[in-house]
């Protein structure tokens, strides 16, 4: 994460008008706020204008600065597989996060409202069992474990 971080800045500190785009999937929806958190402290994702000769405005956060991009295929990937307790938690992890942050910043709270409607927008949670076999196969071929990313995937 250090030379992420460091390659982020450079880019920030080059007068390059630049959006942060994230893919939205299982595997991270309950890390969303912490990337979220530690680009906004880090100044990575600014709250004015990057560009002398592009305006800035808030309200065009999640489109000029953060957008938010759900994954949709593999389908056992998406957020819409998480069983409804796991979607509840989700939820009210982002919520909670998004509520202080448009308190404290401004920041539309609309663009984390857009995640969580997407990811109630449908029931795939059929494919639960799925999404943990193939994350199992995955994990023992990498020697690492999707569960210790996720502990909150371990019921």
């Amino acid at each position: 994460m250090d030379s992420t971080l460091k390659n982020l800045k450079r880019i920030r500190n080059s007068g390059v008008d630049y959006w942060i785009h994230p893919t939205v999937s299982i595997l991270n929806i309950f890390r969303l706020t912490e990337l979220h958190e530690i680009l906004h402290k880090e100044d990575i994702i600014p709250l004015d204008t990057l560009h002398k000769d592009r305006r800035f405005h808030m309200e065009n956060y999640w489109v000029d600065r953060f957008h938010l991009n759900p994954l949709f295929t593999p389908d056992y990937y998406s957020i819409t597989v998480l069983p409804p307790l796991l979607k509840e938690q989700a939820a009210e992890k982002i919520t909670k996060y998004g509520k202080q942050l448009e308190k404290e910043t401004g920041i539309p709270f609309s663009g984390w409202q857009n995640i969580i409607d997407f990811m109630y927008q449908e029931d795939k949670s059929l494919l639960w069992k799925k999404f943990l076999w193939k994350s199992q196969q995955l994990d023992d071929i990498r020697g690492n474990s999707v569960l210790d990313i996720n502990p909150e995937y371990k019921v």
